[in-house]
């Protein structure tokens, strides 16, 4: 497992033509999923890629510490998925952007392919799971059996086919 530290947003116009103000995500008790790469080709089910452990307003940027596998050591960068809830259109002439004001966070994704060419990580470090988490093979072991449970409710659903 690592520790990956860095930006998950600034208050930057992204290659989406979007800008966070400072706390325009609320940070709840209740963190977003990890994910692996939002935004790269299809649409497809979400891979978990570990855990978000912390998430703080520093200065005009929102701070992220994630645990991740080691497969996922050497990722570039983050990206939020978000809810949009409160915006307004900044039209700057050919430069027009959406300027977040409030959005709920869906999930955090690391990736290699940031909109937000800021949202870096910083800092990476070998992590060690503390008293207070009960470590990434019980969380993904409980997500896995989520993800079967939830295959066959919806199998069921779909009448057992």
């Amino acid at each position: 497992m690592w520790l990956l530290k860095g930006f998950a947003t600034t208050e930057s116009i992204d290659q989406e033509r979007c800008m966070f103000v400072r706390r325009s995500i609320p940070i709840t008790k209740t963190l977003p999923p990890l994910c692996v790469s939002h935004r790269d080709g299809i649409r497809a089910p979400l891979e978990l890629a570990g855990r978000v452990l912390k998430l703080e307003w520093r200065e005009k940027n929102l701070w992220a510490e994630v645990a991740v596998e080691d497969k996922h050591k050497d990722v570039k960068g983050f990206s939020v998925g978000c809810q949009l809830k409160e915006f307004e259109t900044v039209r700057a002439f050919e430069n027009s952007y959406s300027k977040v004001l409030l959005a709920e966070l869906t999930e955090l994704s690391i990736t290699n392919n940031m909109a937000n060419l800021e949202a870096l990580v910083v800092s990476r470090e070998p992590y060690v799971a503390t008293g207070q988490d009960d470590g990434m093979a019980a969380y993904l072991a409980r997500k896995a059996a989520r993800d079967v449970q939830m295959a066959f409710w919806l199998n069921e659903l779909r009448g057992g086919q």
